[in-house]
This record gives C-alpha cells, sequence and structure tokens, in this order.
C-alpha cells in the first residue's frame, strides 16, 4: 500500500513536470533573425562611418593640400616680386650713377728709329781715321769699355746690326782699329761678304795664301772660310 503511494506520487510529479515542459515554456524570439538584423545594422552603420570617414578625410587632404600650393604660390609669387624689384632697383641705380671714366692710358712715343746704315761703310770709316761722327749719327749700337793692353789708353767696341767697330782712346783721341763684318748685309769694297766662296776669292785676289789675309787700299782683308764659305770677314791695319 505504501508503495503504491509512492508510485503514485512520482507519477504526479512526472505529470505536473510534463506539464510545466509543455504549457509554461517561454516563448524565445528568433535569435537568428535578430542576429542578422543586428549584422545588417552593423553593416549598414559601418559603411556610413567609413564614408563619413573617407570623406571627412578626403576634405581635410584636400584642405591642406589647397593650403600648402597657396602658401607656396604666394612664397613663388613673392620672391619673384623681390628678385624683379631688386633688379629694377639696380638697373635704376646703374643709370642714375655717373659713369666712371677710365683712367688715361699712357701713350708711348713711338720708339726713335734709328739713322739709316751707309751701304758701303768703307767709305765712311778708315782704319786708323777718326769715327766720332759716325757713331754720333749712328746711335744703334751697344758700346763696351776696357782697358787697352796695346795703348795706355781704352778698347771700345761698338756693336752695329751687321758689323763691329773697335776703336782705341789714346790721349783722348779715338781713333778706328779693325771692322767685323757680322752677315751678309755689307760687302767689301771687290764685292765680297759673309757667304761668298772661295772661288769668289779666287775671282778676287788670284791666288789663296794659307792666311787668307790680303792687302788692300783701306787696310788688310782678312777672311775665315768653313766649308767653302766665308763665314768672317775682318778689315783692320
Amino acid at each position: 500500500m505504501k508503495r503504491n503511494h509512492m508510485t503514485a506520487a512520482l507519477l504526479s510529479l512526472l505529470c505536473a513536470a510534463a506539464l510545466t515542459a509543455c504549457g509554461s515554456e517561454p516563448i524565445e524570439p528568433d535569435t537568428a533573425e535578430v542576429t542578422t538584423a543586428t549584422t545588417d545594422t552593423s553593416a549598414v552603420t559601418g559603411t556610413e562611418t567609413t564614408a563619413g570617414t573617407d570623406a571627412a578625410t578626403t576634405a581635410d587632404t584636400k584642405d591642406t593640400t589647397d593650403a600648402k600650393t597657396t602658401a607656396s604660390d604666394e612664397t613663388t609669387t613673392e620672391s619673384t616680386e623681390a628678385a624683379t624689384t631688386a633688379a629694377e632697383e639696380a638697373t635704376t641705380a646703374a643709370a642714375e650713377a655717373p659713369a666712371t671714366e677710365a683712367p688715361a692710358q699712357q701713350t708711348e712715343a713711338p720708339a726713335t728709329e734709328a739713322p739709316q746704315q751707309e751701304e758701303d761703310i768703307f767709305k765712311v770709316l778708315r782704319i786708323d781715321g777718326s769715327c766720332a761722327d759716325y757713331i754720333a749719327k749712328h746711335t744703334n749700337y751697344q758700346m763696351r769699355e776696357q782697358d787697352s793692353c796695346l795703348v795706355v789708353g781704352k778698347d771700345r767696341e761698338y756693336t752695329y746690326p751687321d758689323f763691329i767697330l773697335r776703336t782705341v782712346v789714346e790721349n783722348g783721341n779715338e781713333r778706328i782699329v779693325e771692322i767685323e763684318l757680322t752677315n751678309g748685309n755689307i760687302s767689301t769694297p771687290n764685292g765680297l761678304h759673309i757667304g761668298s766662296t772661295e772661288d769668289d776669292l779666287r775671282n778676287a785676289f788670284g791666288t789663296l795664301n794659307d792666311e787668307l789675309t790680303f792687302d788692300t787700299s783701306d787696310g788688310k782683308l782678312e777672311f775665315t772660310v768653313a766649308n767653302g764659305v766665308v763665314t768672317n770677314i775682318y778689315l783692320h791695319k
């Protein structure tokens, strides 16, 4: 009897539990739909947010770029205007400044031309003769002087472009002792000059002696020959 009561009690509890489970279960909203709606809302919100952010960023970037470009343009314009103004001021100052006169250049006096040399110096200069007039007239020479080893006096040497005139100064008197031809511009009275050949000498004097020295009315003519050509001519006492 006691077992029957317990069984009945269990059945009663099971029934009650069953009823509670079937009839009293609360109705829950469709989670999937809610989640989908939420997701859709988030997607829309996210899209709108992204679009808004992009638009704001683009606007800010454009404003910044425009500002920098404007500032750069203004700086460039100011620099150009400043450079132009400086150039114009410099040009104006240069135009207004008085012209500086260049220092006057000193004009060198033309060199004095040497008197034309006598073509036949043997008619003007004589051995043992004076050369004072000739030297005074023909100043295109270089003079060297030293103590004489022949007389008590000085030996002088006047070097002209075509010949050398050697003199001796004794007791205040200067006389010619030698004339040396140094190039072919001057010829002896018989037509011989530096560059003449041995055949020319033979034609002028006939037989040639070893010294190649010949007596003339002007003095002794002495020749130096190398390889058959006259290289030096001296007239002396």
